[in-house]
C-alpha cells in the first residue's frame, strides 16, 4: 500500500485546515498535482484520483487518521510559539 504525506504550517484552525482538505471539488485548485478527483475525502469511501504523473484514475480508499492530524498540528503549534 502506498502512502502519500506532505507538512505544511497553516495559520488557522484545525477544524478550516481539515475542511480544506477534505473538499475534493476544490483539490485541484490547491493541489497541482492532482488534475481530477471522483468521490467523497471520507473515511472509507473509495475515491478516483488522476494524478499529473500517472495521468490515468487510480482507485483509492480514504483512511482519515485524525489523531495523527492532530499531534502534527499540536507540534507545529508549539515550534511556532517557541519562534514568536
Amino acid at each position: 500500500m502506498a502512502l502519500h504525506a506532505s507538512e505544511a504550517l497553516i495559520n488557522a484552525r484545525f477544524s478550516t485546515v481539515w475542511d480544506v482538505l477534505t473538499d475534493s471539488g476544490n483539490m485541484t485548485v490547491w493541489n497541482s498535482g492532482i488534475t481530477e478527483i471522483d468521490g467523497d475525502l471520507r473515511d472509507g469511501e473509495t475515491v478516483r484520483i488522476t494524478t499529473l504523473r500517472r495521468g490515468r484514475p487510480v482507485r483509492t480508499r480514504v483512511r482519515q487518521d485524525l489523531d495523527d492530524f492532530v499531534a502534527a498540528a499540536r507540534h507545529h503549534a508549539e515550534l511556532l510559539d517557541r519562534t514568536s
